[in-house]
């Protein structure tokens, strides 16, 4: 499993030893406040607010406690409690932890996420830019006649501080073994991982994927031996693929860390988007060299290379390493509601707010993305199995654009719904003109954009934003979030369908966060009246 629970027993030993040894670093904390209820007309209440936590992967982590404020008092009186459930969810999805408390009016209630004697403690191979979340919401589902709110505490320790065992850089090496590789343009591409201190330096790849973090990359290696090239040294060229393709990092072109000649030593800063791409990094090696001189009689000789390695604990000693640590990326986003379900022609009204890093404003970002698409039967399987869910790669969108209202015709109930991983809804907001487009099938581009409110609905084959009913709420000049209130209905070949929500977002500086699963709705056929 990606997660695994840290049983009470090894915590208690963990603690013990804080007890005996000094930590090498103090425990950090993470206190972030929320709130949700009704919205100030015309925008929609909430029945949830989640509050994130960006770390590394291999974090321990756990949410020790929390409080609710007084319920305030409504303009139709006092109500006197709201029942809550407050929800730990790992970065890849799914509730690790459950709790129910009660907001109470006139009074405060703390509460305490434990289980006796100690809290729960988890780790997760998944890291920055995916997010620890904890979401609180009203046990019923219902918005609440008053706001809910009150204060979340984050207790974790990223690899390197104590009592997390991990390392705060990790070793890589190569799986299996050194390389031979022949010249005259031979290449290979081993698979990276790190080297796991807790199984004996074992290869272990999810200490270096699903997570920002730094790459160094060094190597060494040896001139196969060869009379017509004899004592000579010669050049390779090394480039780190990103996971999932052969897609270049970075790399170049330089010598053996053996010589005294220029070394092979380059860096790579692991993005929000490259940390979300599923399967391992790699490396592509090079051997373009060959030797045309009076030994080969005038023709081309291929020079092979020996030994190849990317750590060496013989002279000179050195090591090629990856630190995780996270970027301030673009932000974090919050939706509400979730685990929906909706019915044919009905409106499903999400509240997609994004929170951007100190010191940015909200101003400062340049799109936000919210797209659908059909729950792939992997996801599926792995939904039923404690909402586990992978990264899939996304079909293109089958849709079409239309920038008119219209009724569903009763002939689309039998039309073919939408396919395993098809996007039936991928909608776009940009910040700085204020205004909704559409992706279009087959041009790979968004079209025309339009602002909140304008009686205009984007809308495709399957799912429609009606604008109309749709808003922009800011923070301010200087405030750091913005709500986007958007409506949205499904049409009738979307019945009896599970759709992936995902959202993601990118800054005027070019950072961008990736797609990240916000929600999964299931359409349900409209009950006959």
């Amino acid at each position: 499993m990606r997660l695994k629970n840290v049983g009470v027993r090894m915590f208690v030993g963990l603690m013990l030893a804080c007890i005996s040894t000094p930590p090498m670093h103090a425990s950090t904390l993470a206190n972030q406040a929320f709130s949700f209820g009704p919205g100030p007309f015309p925008f929609f209440g909430t029945n949830s607010a989640s509050r994130t936590l960006n770390v590394p992967g291999k974090t321990l982590v756990s949410v020790l406690r929390g409080s609710l404020d007084p319920l305030p008092v409504s303009p139709g009186g006092l109500v006197a409690f709201v029942p809550v459930t407050i929800e730990v969810i790992r970065p890849e999805g799914g509730v690790v932890a459950t709790a129910q408390t009660t907001a109470f009016a006139l009074v405060p209630n703390s509460f305490i996420l434990a289980l006796p004697p100690l809290p729960p403690v988890f780790i997760s191979d998944f890291g920055c830019p995916r997010t620890w979340r904890v979401r609180v919401r009203s046990s019923d589902g219902a918005v609440p006649l008053v706001r809910v709110s009150g204060q979340i505490t984050f207790d974790f320790f990223v690899p390197g501080e104590f009592p997390n065992t991990l390392p705060a850089t990790y070793n890589v090496d190569m799986e299996g073994p050194s390389i031979h590789l022949e010249g005259g343009g031979s290449s290979a591409t081993p698979t990276l991982a790190g080297h796991d201190p807790l199984l004996l330096g074992v290869a272990n790849r999810s200490l270096i994927q699903s997570t920002e973090g730094t790459f160094r990359i060094k190597a060494k290696w040896d001139t196969a031996f060869h009379l017509c090239y004899l004592n000579q040294i010669f050049p390779l060229n090394v480039a780190l693929l990103k996971p999932g393709g052969n897609t270049v990092a970075n790399g170049e072109t330089n010598f053996s860390q053996t010589t005294t000649n220029p070394k092979l030593d380059f860096s790579y800063t692991v993005t929000p988007a490259d940390a979300q791409l599923a399967g391992s990094w790699r490396l592509r090696i090079t051997n373009n060299n060959v030797v045309n001189n009076f030994c080969t009689l005038g023709s081309n000789l291929p020079v092979a290379i020996d030994n190849f390695d990317v750590e060496n604990f013989a002279f000179p000693a050195f090591q090629s390493t990856f630190t995780p640590q996270c970027s301030e990326g673009v932000g974090t986003f919050d939706i509400t509601p979730t685990d929906s379900t909706v019915a044919v022609g009905d409106r499903l009204n999400y509240v997609f707010s994004w929170i951007v890093p100190e010191p940015l404003n909200w101003h400062d970002l340049q799109f936000l993305q919210l797209r659908i698409r059909e729950l792939s039967d992997n996801e599926e399987n792995d939904k039923h199995k404690n909402d586990k869910h992978e990264n899939d790669k996304h079909k293109r969108l089958s849709t079409e654009q239309t920038l008119e209202s219209k009724d569903s015709d009763s002939d689309e109930d039998s039309q073919e719904g939408p396919s395993d991983g098809d996007t039936i809804l991928w909608v776009r907001f940009d910040e700085a003109r204020n205004l909704f487009s559409l992706f279009k099938e087959g041009q790979d581009e968004f079209g025309n954009g339009f602002p909140a409110g304008s009686p205009v609905s984007l809308e495709t084959s399957q799912a429609t934003l009606h604008l109309a009913d749709s808003g922009v709420v800011g923070s301010g000049p200087t405030g750091r979030s913005v709500a986007l209130n958007l409506s949205l209905s499904f049409k009738p070949k979307t019945a009896g369908h599970e759709f992936v929500v995902e959202v993601a977002a990118s800054n005027d500086s070019g950072v961008e966060s990736g797609f990240e699963q916000a929600d999964i709705v299931k359409v349900v056929r409209k009950k006959a009246k």
